[in-house]
């Protein structure tokens, strides 16, 4: 079964699904003309609209850290969520009713950024929620949620670009955002699975909010974090000044803005749909660190045309010649016992993934592949060139899967 029947058929995960693709749908509707209401609809400026940007981000990042936490502590998701949607419904009610810089300002710099809770709360619902089916569904069921949320950007944002061109103010993303953050408050209250009857163990963390922090700054999940901050930070400058570049200067207009970021989002939904499958094997914490290792040129010539000269078969690759991959029992080329497999189980992928594979890796592959092919001489079944095909190809692809760090570590 594929995950997004999956998806569509659990209920916990249809609410998840449809929470999401509402926290999208606001979020592409508010994101790109952040700029264009505070500079030019309210006029803060440019120096007043990068402190209501440096405002928001400390907001948004400090009440997912505290509503995290607080989750974790008491195992009520949806109380957490509750109070985030609650503050999201706020801040559209007010620039609704009555808008103005003062309130543009609160709902801009408090209340929209508080509702970036609901984001990892819906990610931790169905991660839960996934936890029912087998392990290897997981991955596809967390990249369905995740392309829930970029899935309205490329039906949304033409709407608002129509919109925009028949003469509609800026301001209008609000009303709207009003019905939308409505619609998933009644979602919440009515699909979100109650805490205490929900069909998972869902257990309180026991950890106070110092030692909860405490285990954020240990070396490896802050190096993470960093890592994965220098990734998105990009994306988060490309959507910040969007809108302010795309001017009448240079012949575009508010329009043109939704067109431009929905094109590239719609980019964004059939990679997060093909990557559970691209990088099934490679564990999810090593992505960005083989990411940054692949864009790194190659040490040995021999290994970047997938040969490998008899010269080179040093360090990982005359351990792998041994009959085991220096950093993973499980290789790509061995058995479920961790002994070479013969050309059968090669051949109709019996032997386990391998986890994660960089240039090493695909030197240890073509070793492996030319020990295997040089038993034919003891009488030993040897590798067909169609499997020594079909092992170069899948190397490959975990090599070129690696590349994709960004689009995965939504899953972890």
């Amino acid at each position: 079964m594929s995950a997004i029947t999956l998806c569509l058929r659990d209920p916990a995960l249809r609410a998840a699904g449809l929470v999401m693709a509402l926290q999208g749908a606001i979020a592409c509707s508010f994101g790109p003309y952040f700029s264009t209401l505070a500079v030019h609809s309210f006029g803060f400026g440019d120096r007043g609209y990068a402190v209501l940007l440096v405002l928001s981000s400390l907001v948004s990042v400090s009440a997912s850290v505290i509503g995290g936490i607080r989750a974790d502590q008491t195992a009520n998701r949806r109380q957490v969520t509750l109070v985030a949607v609650c503050s999201l419904l706020l801040g559209t009610v007010l620039m609704t009713a009555t808008p103005g810089p003062a309130i543009f300002a609160l709902t801009a710099a408090l209340l929209i950024p508080i509702s970036s809770i609901t984001f990892g709360q819906v990610f931790a619902l169905a991660r839960l929620a996934a936890t029912r089916y087998r392990p290897e569904q997981r991955d596809g069921i967390m990249a369905v949620i995740r392309a829930l949320f970029a899935a309205p950007f490329v039906v949304v944002l033409p709407l608002w670009s129509l919109a925009f061109a028949a003469g509609s103010s800026v301001t209008m993303i609000f009303p709207v955002g009003l019905l939308m953050s409505a619609v998933m408050l009644v979602a919440v209250l009515r699909l979100w699975p109650s805490d205490k009857a929900a069909p998972w163990d869902d257990r309180p963390s026991g950890l106070s909010f110092r030692a909860a922090l405490a285990e954020m700054g240990h070396p490896r999940i802050a190096a993470r974090v960093v890592a994965l901050g220098a990734v998105t930070g990009a994306s988060t400058v490309y959507m910040a000044i969007i809108s302010l570049v795309m001017v009448a200067e240079v012949a575009r207009g508010t329009e043109d803005v939704a067109l431009y970021v929905g094109l590239v989002a719609g980019l964004e939904v059939p990679v997060m749909l093909l990557l559970p499958g691209l990088t099934r094997g490679i564990p999810r914490t090593r992505l960005d660190l083989r990411r940054s290792r692949a864009l790194r040129p190659p040490r040995r010539p021999s290994a970047r045309h997938g040969r490998v000269a008899p010269g080179l078969a040093s360090g990982p690759a005359r351990r792998c010649r041994r009959g085991r991959h220096p950093h993973d029992p499980h290789s790509l080329f061995a058995g479920p016992s961790g002994r070479p497999a013969g050309s059968r189980g090669l051949a109709h992928g019996g032997a386990a993934p391998c986890g994660g594979c960089d240039r090493r890796d695909l030197l240890c592959a073509w070793h492996r592949i030319c020990r295997l092919r040089h038993r034919r001489a003891s009488g030993r079944r040897s590798l067909t060139d169609r499997s020594r095909r079909a092992l170069g190809r899948r190397a490959a692809l975990n090599f070129c899967a690696a590349n994709a760090a960004e689009c995965c570590a939504a899953t972890t």
